[in-house]
């Protein structure tokens, strides 16, 4: 009886744990939105990186498009490159206009870079994708 209560707690426990991550992403990527809504995407950046490394869906396209659309110093085409490969990977709702974006991507990226970019890619999704969706 003992060891079937603990594991109910364990399990209660590692349920309130994912929510508690799924919220705290949500949240971030709530302010991140605001910022970027306002045109501070600097500040917007940082938060939907946070979310998006928490597993986030939403915020791990957002991030990629904020990466693939922001000006300079936000911009960053290797970045947008590797969180574009992996929402394609998760297969998610966004994957035909992501695909779409990567390869607007890819014609603005050097050999080297792109190189680098899928090697980034090939990390993200091992991290990410596989225990996603």
């Amino acid at each position: 009886m003992r060891r079937f209560l603990k594991v109910v707690f364990l399990a209660t426990l590692a349920l309130v744990t994912i929510d508690a991550f799924a919220q705290a992403a949500a949240d971030l990527r709530k302010q991140a939105v605001g910022y970027a809504a306002k045109g501070d995407y600097a500040r917007a950046a940082p938060l939907l990186k946070q979310a998006a490394e928490l597993g986030y869906y939403t915020a791990q396209m957002e991030y990629a498009v904020l990466l693939d659309t922001s000006p300079t110093p936000v911009n960053d085409d290797i970045t947008a490159y590797a969180w574009y490969s992996l929402v394609i990977a998760r297969n998610g709702p966004d994957t035909q206009f992501v695909e779409k974006r990567r390869a607007i991507v890819v014609k603005r990226l050097n050999e080297a870079d792109l190189k680098v970019a899928t090697q980034s890619a090939k990390m993200l999704v091992e991290k990410y994708a596989q225990h996603a969706n």
